[in-house]
């Protein structure tokens, strides 16, 4: 590490402050080899430091650092830097830490983050500057926070397009559309994918991992936007296209094509891709993935009126989402309270729906609470307890 490496100085008043630091004076740098005003013009930003110079500053430097058993590391290139190389290596250095804390440390995300800031609101460095702004995309992904992270992104995406960095343009676009799944934007989706996609076509270049990306969103998009037939054919492109996927990432592409012929009463082809997933899954010890099939295979058997079948595969998802305190534990509640509900199970039924309540609303999910809310309301007018119909009606 060198000394002061982090402070943005012109050539001469860093040398200025290490001299200062040594306690030494100007002719102490000068040796027998250059003059004392040579040192006086540099430190003032009278003439400019050459190599041949900087070597007989380094070296004296060094000379009375080691004489004062106070080592410190200086180099000839690190003296003759200019202040925009400064700038550069700086934020380089805090792009590397970012990416570090992203997971680790938010504090120190945030304070380097806005180190990070106010060199780039002094220097003109587009490159540093997106690089910085794509990892602070990725962090506010990370913590759900996607209309923060949508901003970042469109920041890094202005400075690289200024570049003409043609593949972290088609990258930017395709996390763009990403969030833009995130934030409910779906047709933006696609619109960010099909740019993403324009970019690396006309540039003829071949990058596997953003067309995976651009193929499984664009599908996921469609298949929100409940255009199935275009999320089942982006699909099959995908996997005739690729056959590289993690165990992850076959998984979600199998789930999606499911939940396409779920969605469109094609149950005998949804359940068949089901239980393949629950057999991949299980294999995988993916636990969460195992609860999505039995979630599903539950919608299956509610669907075909077989309650009893559907609540035992409710009861499997459940088992597992409590164990790992799933994001999607209200739902499987709600459909548990709705499936006993249907059956006149009212006592089963109040008890789910009263956990859905509390579980939503710890997870801000206000879609799940409205539904649970109504289902109650019913729940309770079947008992006739007029009572917790009045306290319902009340909220």
């Amino acid at each position: 590490m060198y000394f002061m490496e982090d402070v943005i100085l012109p050539p001469g008043e860093k040398i200025r402050r290490i001299r200062a630091f040594l306690g030494a004076k100007q002719e102490d740098l000068a040796g027998d080899k250059i003059t004392r005003n040579m040192i006086s013009y540099i430190e003032n930003g009278k003439t400019r430091l050459t190599k041949s110079t900087a070597e007989v500053i380094a070296e004296n430097m060094i000379r009375l650092s080691e004489a004062q058993k106070n080592p410190i590391h200086i180099s000839v290139d690190y003296l003759m830097e200019t202040e925009m190389e400064q700038a550069n290596r700086i934020l380089e250095k805090l792009r590397n830490e970012l990416e570090k804390y992203s997971e680790t440390n938010e504090k120190r995300f945030i304070e380097g983050f806005q180190r990070a800031q106010e060199i780039l609101a002094e220097w003109n460095l587009p490159e540093r500057r997106a690089a910085i702004y794509e990892v602070a995309g990725d962090f506010y992904y990370q913590k759900q926070k996607y209309h923060e992270s949508y901003i970042h992104y469109i920041k890094a995406l202005e400075d690289y397009i200024r570049i003409n960095h043609h593949r972290k343009t088609a990258w930017i676009y395709s996390l763009l559309g990403r969030v833009s799944i995130e934030l409910k934007n779906y047709q933006e989706t696609i619109n960010f994918n099909n740019y993403s996609m324009l970019i690396l076509e006309s540039h003829h270049m071949e990058e596997p991992e953003i067309m995976k990306r651009i193929l499984f969103n664009n599908a996921l998009a469609y298949w929100y936007l409940q255009l199935h037939d275009h999320c089942l054919e982006l699909l099959d492109k995908l996997t005739k296209t690729y056959d590289d996927f993690s165990t992850e990432q076959h998984l979600d592409i199998l789930n999606m094509k499911a939940n396409c012929y779920l969605d469109r009463n094609e149950l005998r082809q949804a359940e068949k891709i089901y239980i393949n997933i629950l057999e991949v899954a299980q294999e995988d010890n993916n636990l969460e993935m195992i609860a999505i099939a039995y979630k599903n295979l539950c919608e299956i058997y509610e669907k075909k009126g077989e309650e009893t079948k559907a609540i035992e595969y409710g009861y499997k998802a459940l088992e597992i989402r409590e164990k790992i305190d799933s994001e999607y534990l209200p739902g499987t509640l709600l459909i548990l309270g709705r499936l006993h509900q249907s059956i006149q199970n009212h006592e089963k039924a109040q008890e789910y729906l009263s956990k859905t309540l509390k579980t939503a609303q710890k997870r801000f999910d206000a879609n799940i609470q409205a539904e649970a809310y109504k289902l109650l309301l019913e729940t309770y007018i079947h008992m006739k307890d007029y009572k917790e119909i009045e306290s319902v009606q009340k909220l």
